[in-house]
Order: structure tokens, then sequence, then C-alpha cells
């Protein structure tokens, strides 16, 4: 009889070291399986806001409330635009949906000091700037010579700029910020 308790406890014990040993096994891998998804989390490039893929436009409506929701001045609205803008996208007017190709690679800069540059592949070009308060909180920029392009109300968010034309027949523009100045 002392036989089989003796058997049966051994049978228990080599039971419970390969129960052990599978749980310590099981707890292991998770335990790998988990750093190595922190591991790539982490690793994971920040989204480049001059990287189209990764870049997320605000909507026209998204935009006016962003902008109302600060209080501005003309001074903060000219230093706001400082540094130089990349165009994205149009909105045009009349329903006839929105482009992303018809002022493709525009760059603008803004220099403090009220003058103006832009690049389109090729083509260049410079005049002065400057902001004007136009009533009711709108702000409008004014160049000379004329950019089609920042015609109507400024609203500035974060690295995002609309030029909005619409109720008067023209297109929204959208800039993102790709470099400010000092």
């Amino acid at each position: 009889m002392w036989h089989i308790v003796g058997l049966v406890v051994k049978r228990n014990i080599v039971k419970n070291i390969y129960t052990h040993s599978t749980m310590k096994k099981s707890i292991y891998c998770l335990g790998l399986l988990l750093i190595m998804m922190l591991g790539l989390s982490c690793c994971k490039e920040d989204n480049n806001p001059n990287d189209e893929n990764s870049l997320t436009l605000k909507t026209s409506s998204e935009m006016f409330d962003c902008f109302s929701k600060q209080s501005w001045t003309t001074e903060k609205v000219t230093s706001s635009l400082h540094g130089t803008w990349e165009w994205k996208l149009a909105h045009l007017s009349w329903g006839a949906g929105s482009t992303t190709e018809q002022e493709k690679g525009l760059r603008i800069t803004f220099a403090s000091n009220g003058t103006y540059s832009f690049t389109k592949g090729s083509n260049t070009g410079s005049g002065t700037w400057s902001v004007a308060h136009n009533g009711n909180d709108w702000y409008v920029l004014q160049t000379e010579p004329f950019l089609p392009t920042t015609m109507g109300s400024i609203s500035i968010c974060n690295n995002q700029l609309l030029f909005s034309h619409l109720p008067a027949d023209g297109s929204d523009n959208f800039f993102v910020r790709v470099r400010t100045t000092e």
C-alpha cells in the first residue's frame, strides 16, 4: 500500500513540476510578446506635417471654429503668418468640389519685414504683404502684386492656414506651415 501511495505522490510531484514549468514558459512567452509590442509602438515614427499621407486637413468649418475661439489682433495674425506655407487644397465655389492639383507645389514665405516670396516649380515671385482688419473679427491679406490664392478671410489653426473666399464665389485655399521664421 505504501508503494501505491509513493507512486501517487511521485506522479503528483512530476505533474506539478511539469505544470509549473509549462506555466513558466507561457508567462515568459507572454512577457516577450508584450515587450515586442511595446518596442514596436515606441519606434513608430511621428506624423510629419509635411507628409501628405499623414496630414489631415481641417475643414473650413473646423478652421473657422478654431480661429474664432482665440483672441486675435492684426499684429497677432501678422506674426502668426510669418514663415513658409505650402498650398494643399482648394474647395471650389458653387459645389464644384475640391482639387489638390490647382496650385500643387506652391510655397509662400511671409517675412517679418512685410515682404513675401513664392515658388511654384520654376516660377518665382515676390512682393509686399500686410494684414488688414475687415470688421467683424475678419482679417484679410493684402498683397502687392496680387496673389489670388490668398484672397478672402484668414483663419489660422495650429499649423494650418485657410484663405476663405467662398462667400464671394471664390475658393477656399488651404495651406500648411512647412517652416517658421525667426
